[in-house]
């Protein structure tokens, strides 16, 4: 038993008062009619300070209605019975791409058994697999309903959402009666953190069983293409990780023969992977995709001389490929993903309607306008004002670079256009003031951005300096081809977007055309726009060969700190009404209380004679 109001207790102490009433209760004498007191020689009469009390019956009666008023207060509440069927047990088992290693995956596998098997028949258990989310391997059952689910455990390749995982473990054991337990199996990937218990119910038991040794590990960080698209390079980072130290070295590789040391270019449905040949402990880290096989083109266009400018920044931001044309009447390819242009190389018959359809299949433009620019684009105002500077605009996405800042709140340029932005416009750059001067519109896959100023020298001397380059790479957005993780959703490709696997399999997706890509490999979008690779690469964190020590792994382990955690004092308050139980000790109070009243009316309050006379 519990009580909502412990506090009220305290005035069990006053069902003393009733005794010590009846003990200090002073006896009557009944007095004696007596001829003459003259002979009689007077004594003084001396009352007892204490008497013992005449009706006990009464006494405990009177105890018994204090007692019962002071626990009505308390509000008592009967507990249920606990729960004696055994234990609730929830097995977490990691299965990233590091849990595929023989060691890890054979340890995990045996250490699940013999977890089992430690349980007795009157236990419960549910085993359950947790990279970014959980897999149940089946419902909460019997051991030897659970050993048989446990059979089908194998690692993936996605990463790790620890949180995610103990909250479902959580939700698991909720209505489970009982002792309860959350036994975590992993390799304890330092880079998988942080490794905290904190979302744990304090009231549940957490063990940690670490499997797998350290582990050196190879693999490709980065792809790049270079060279001419009849004969591409592949340019691959190879990083090696050994002991939690780094390594990093640049090979390159040829396609399609690839025969490069360290690195083998493999087929990979319509593209290219890269896998690692050097001897390492996880293969499955090993395959980066890539679907690009030939080089980033980067076209620019400018009939009123500011093509240099354009076609410097862009070498020295790192475009790979960079062609300077005159019109676009032969510009834009399908091998273009870049294109910077100056407003006049808009003027020309069809340019605008050319630039709009290149941009639906996924290019990006920038356009630097000085004047307004047909067609589906940010328009740019006809007046136009001198500015001190312009800053660019709050965007989490952005990459933070204060030099750039720096320079172009100090930039002062002539002759600059207001650009309209609609509510669904990214506003890239703005004066001082607030106003909009560069501003980005998504249409279809690809985007254009709208700069309202051009690239005269004089007018604009931001474009001769040195932050010029970097100004561009923040107008181009990130491409929209960089790979996505295993194990995570992709950005959406549209409501009727169909997505097939690198087996070709369909794979679901959501209203808005994203999906989870379960495993790495290049992956087909289709959509009304037409066909697009997706590189789905392996999550960089799996890569890492810095463990959790076994102390640190042991240490994450607790006992259940605190009894079952309740809803709440305003649950436990609504349980203690739905049992009303303060309301039968008040009513057995006053059924107490009136029956001494009965009593007492009933029977002669003045005690029996005394022989003391007065």
């Amino acid at each position: 038993m519990s009580f909502v109001a412990p506090a009220a207790l305290a005035a069990l102490a006053l069902a003393a008062l009733p005794v010590v009433a009846h003990m200090l209760r002073r006896a009557r004498s009944n007095s004696l009619a007596f001829p003459s007191l003259a002979f009689l020689r007077e004594t003084p009469s001396f009352a007892r300070a204490l008497t013992r009390p005449n009706r006990p019956w009464l006494l405990a009666m009177r105890i018994l209605v204090v007692a019962a008023i002071a626990l009505a207060f308390a509000r008592p509440v009967v507990e249920r019975a606990a729960d004696t069927s055994g234990e609730s047990v929830v097995v977490l088992v990691d299965a990233s791409a590091s849990m595929s290693r023989p060691s890890a995956h054979d340890g995990a596998v045996a250490a699940l058994n013999q977890l089992i098997g430690t349980l007795g028949p009157r236990d419960r258990v549910r085993v359950g697999t947790f990279d970014t989310q959980v897999t149940w391997l089946g419902d909460m059952a019997d051991p030897s309903t659970a050993a048989n689910s446990a059979g089908t455990y194998a690692a993936g390749y996605g990463d790790v959402n620890l949180s995610s995982a103990l909250t479902a473990a959580n939700d698991a054991l909720s209505e489970s009666a009982g002792r309860r337990r959350i036994v975590i199996v992993s390799d304890f990937q330092r880079s998988n953190g942080p490794w905290t218990m904190s979302v744990v119910d304090p009231s549940i038991q957490v063990e940690t069983v670490q499997v797998g040794d350290s582990f050196a590990n190879s693999f490709v960080s980065d792809i790049a293409v270079s060279g001419p698209t009849d004969a591409p390079t592949i340019q691959c980072g190879l990083t090696h990780l050994s002991d939690g130290k780094r390594a990093l070295g640049v090979i390159a590789a040829h396609l399609p023969d690839a025969g490069a040391s360290g690195v083998r270019m493999e087929p990979a449905g319509p593209g290219w992977r890269a896998v690692v040949t050097d001897a390492d402990g996880l293969d499955a880290d090993d395959a980066r995709y890539f679907a690009v096989t030939s080089p980033r083109r980067v076209v620019v266009c400018d009939p009123a001389g500011g093509a240099p400018y354009l076609a410097a920044a862009a070498a020295t931001a790192g475009q790979s490929d960079v062609d300077v044309v005159s019109d676009l009447t032969a510009g834009i390819g399908v091998d273009t993903t870049v294109a910077l242009l100056g407003g006049r190389a808009l003027a020309g018959a069809g340019d605008v309607e050319r630039v709009r359809s290149w941009v639906e299949t996924g290019g990006r433009a920038v356009v630097f306008a000085t004047t307004r620019v047909d067609g589906p684009f940010p328009a740019a105002e006809d007046a136009s004002h001198d500015i001190e500077g312009v800053v660019r605009s709050a965007d989490p996405d952005r990459v933070e670079d204060p030099e750039l800042d720096a320079t172009l709140l100090s930039a002062p340029i002539r002759a600059v256009h207001t650009v309209n932005a609609m509510p669904t416009d990214t506003v890239v750059l703005k004066t001082l003031s607030g106003e909009p001067v560069a501003v980005r519109r998504a249409i279809g896959r690809g985007s254009v951005t709208v700069v309202g100023f051009g690239l005269d020298g004089v007018a604009a001397p931001l474009v001769r300096t040195g932050a010029f380059p970097a100004l561009i790479g923040a107008l181009v957005p990130d491409d929209p081809e960089s790979p996505a993780v295993a194990g995570h959703r992709t950005r959406g490709f549209g409501a009727s977007a169909r997505v097939a696997g690198p087996d070709g399999a369909l794979v679901p997706t959501d209203a808005d055309g994203s999906f989870r890509p379960e495993r790495p490999g290049i992956f087909t979008v289709t959509t009304p726009n037409g066909v697009r690779n997706v590189p789905v690469v392996v999550a960089g964190s799996e890569s890492e060969t810095d463990l959790l020590t076994a102390s640190e792994a042991a240490a994450l382990a607790r006992p259940a700190t605190t009894a079952r955690a309740t809803a709440g004092a305003d649950a436990v308050a609504a349980f203690e009404e739905t049992q009303g139980l303060w309301r039968l000790v008040l009513a057995l109070a006053l059924a107490l209380a009136l029956a001494e009243l009965f009593v007492v009316s009933r029977r002669s309050v003045a005690p029996p004679p005394s022989e003391e006379l007065r």
